[in-house]
């Protein structure tokens, strides 16, 4: 029996949002320069209270990084988690992070790279809906477009979602199913842990920031083994950022990589949609139904919820 995805209510003015940062240790100039950004769509900001915190390379300690998120999964009053940065730390997480008060109550939240520990989390454990697209401190970031922002803030609150772009499909065709995925390399470590969501049938989203190519390849090879793309209506590639090629060269872009591992299911893959670590970075909504088409060389992604 498939589950129904639980859509968040749309965010309204006066609503209450939370600022945290679960994973990498932020830049306060950036975050304290993006949370005007915030304010001007009429929201009230309350912040981690280890929102500035620093542990080598985390946001604090996981015990802190943790307080927080719970605190701001439980709270009721808040509408949205936006997450400040990604990095690295949520996975150090994921067993311990308790979702009841979040099933009562749900909520957006809002985040990226590593962030996608908390979407697949949220889909697989409480069927709802979370919003891939930038972190807080990026809002303010002039090298980022206008529309990586806008997006966000419209999937908030509930505008419809479309986007056209230029890329290429191979076995093209329409596509239609619930929209997942995120950071290769964190779906790849999920897979390991056994905390993926059901990929049958689903749309899955992949980009990725400074992997060597032959890790791309040994990820997606792992992920073709144990059997997570074999049932998939499609495959949605967004930016691999700064790859890198060892002394040997691998010899495949990681377009070329994905369309090696996957192409011979059938069914279509998309490429170069704008969402990942470069200047544009579009956001998706995860968890809801997705039409993929494509015609005279544009790819469209159109949100059905």
């Amino acid at each position: 029996m498939i589950k129904r995805i639980i859509i968040p209510p749309p965010l309204k003015p006066g609503d209450k949002v939370a600022v945290i940062a679960p994973s990498g240790v932020v830049n306060e100039e950036a975050v304290r320069a993006a949370l005007p950004v915030i304010e001007s769509w009429q929201l009230e900001v309350v912040c981690g209270r280890n929102l500035f915190g620093s542990s080598t390379l985390f946001a604090g300690t996981d015990s802190q990084r943790l307080a927080d998120l719970q605190e701001a999964l439980d709270d009721s009053s808040v509408a949205a988690i936006l997450c400040a940065r990604g990095g690295y730390g949520l996975t150090r997480l994921a067993g311990a992070i308790s979702f009841e008060g979040f099933r009562r109550s749900p909520k957006w939240i809002v985040g990226f790279s590593d962030i996608t520990v908390l979407h697949l989390l949220v889909n697989k454990l409480c069927s709802t809906a979370s919003i891939h697209g930038e972190v807080v401190a990026n809002y303010a970031n002039s090298n980022k477009t206008e529309r990586s922002v806008m997006s966000v803030r419209n999937l908030l609150f509930g505008a419809p979602q479309s986007c056209e772009w230029e890329g290429k499909v191979l076995n093209p065709a329409t596509a239609e199913g619930v929209l997942t995925g995120g950071n290769l390399s964190i779906i790849h470590n999920m897979a390991a842990a056994g905390l993926l969501p059901d990929m049958r049938g689903k749309i899955l989203f992949l980009e990725d920031i400074g992997e060597y190519h032959y890790h791309i390849d040994r990820m997606l090879s792992a992920l073709k083994l144990a059997g997570v793309l074999r049932d998939l209506k499609a495959i949605v590639t967004g930016q691999f950022t700064a790859p890198k090629d060892g002394e040997i060269p691998f010899g495949k872009t990681a377009e070329e990589i994905v369309a090696d591992i996957a192409g011979d299911y059938g069914y279509p893959i998309y490429t170069r949609f704008p969402a990942g670590h470069d200047s544009d970075n579009v956001a998706l909504l995860m968890g809801a139904e997705t039409e993929l088409s494509v015609s005279d060389g544009r790819c469209s992604l159109r949100l059905h919820a």
